[in-house]
């Protein structure tokens, strides 16, 4: 638990299929939530998981997309299988210890209670983990209605994407999923979504509704980024990424603070480039970064 244990994503896959040799798949979709505060069993073990269960359903360690959810920000990584659902998901919950975190109170995002130390006043967990396995009513059975066709990324500002589609016949309203949850229930196209962060990603799908309100097939997914500045990077040896405070060591690994990434050695002789993406927020990204 603290430490932790640093395997490579194929070292930890295998101990899955070990567990049950005959076994093939299909394999369980993993919502995985940390406190990134949480000493008792450190971030680290997230990462672990993460690199477990993508291995498993053979997707890399990078997010396909990141957000951040709820009323304190929590930071949802995202990483899709072939047919663009979630396969895995990473919450680090910004702030807390080791605890589930709830967020009481009468609204649509709330539940819980506090009152022990187990029992954290942050983000309704809860919540967004019914909406990940489909157990909420924003996930209803589809109706006879078809998919919209022809759903677009119009226009894109810093904090908005405008979307448009074809309308369906015997439609009243439409209701529109971003990130796989679903935001908005316009009446018609065209549609615009505020109020999201300079530089994300996210995927959009939307279903046709009735009368009674019942919900048609989806339509396909579309992914769209709204406009902003390009993440910075820095480049540097592990000693001086740490010493920036851009990482953080155990004395003998570094890791890049946010991500929890494993660096290497602490030492002047690795040299490695960190993306921020949000700000606080560190990723490896070698050859790869703006």
């Amino acid at each position: 638990m603290s430490p932790g244990m640093d395997r490579t994503p194929s070292a930890w896959a295998q101990g899955v299929r070990d567990a049950n040799p005959g076994y093939s798949g299909p394999w369980p979709k993993v919502a995985v939530w940390h406190g990134d505060n949480d000493t008792k069993v450190v971030p680290k073990n997230a990462v672990e998981l993460r690199d477990q269960w993508t291995a498993i359903h053979g997707l890399d360690q990078s997010p396909d997309r990141t957000s951040a959810i709820g009323p304190n920000q929590t930071r949802r990584d995202q990483y899709l299988a072939g047919d663009g659902t979630v396969a895995v998901e990473v919450n680090m919950v910004p702030s807390i210890a080791h605890g589930t975190p709830v967020d009481p109170g009468s609204g649509a995002q709330q539940c819980g209670a506090t009152g022990t130390a187990n029992f954290i006043r942050s983000i309704c967990s809860s919540y967004w983990i019914t909406g990940f396995f489909g157990l909420d009513s924003s996930a209803p059975a589809p109706g006879g209605l078809p998919a919209p066709s022809g759903l677009a990324a119009t226009g894109t500002t810093e904090t908005s994407v405008t979307l448009n589609w074809s309308s369906v016949s015997g439609s009243t309203s439409y209701a529109l999923y971003r990130d796989g949850a679903r935001v908005a229930t316009p009446t018609a196209p065209p549609f615009t979504d505020t109020g999201l962060s300079p530089g994300s990603s996210h995927t959009y799908s939307v279903a046709a509704r009735d009368a009674a309100g019942s919900e048609g097939a989806r339509s396909a997914q579309i992914t769209a980024t709204t406009t902003g500045a390009a993440p910075t990077c820095w480049t540097a040896n592990n000693y001086q990424q740490v010493q920036a405070g851009r990482a953080t060591t155990d004395g003998s690994y570094a890791y890049a603070k946010g991500s929890n990434q494993n660096m290497g050695l602490y030492n002047t002789f690795v040299t490695h480039t960190l993306k921020e993406s949000p700000a606080g927020y560190y990723v490896i990204a070698d050859g790869n970064c703006p």
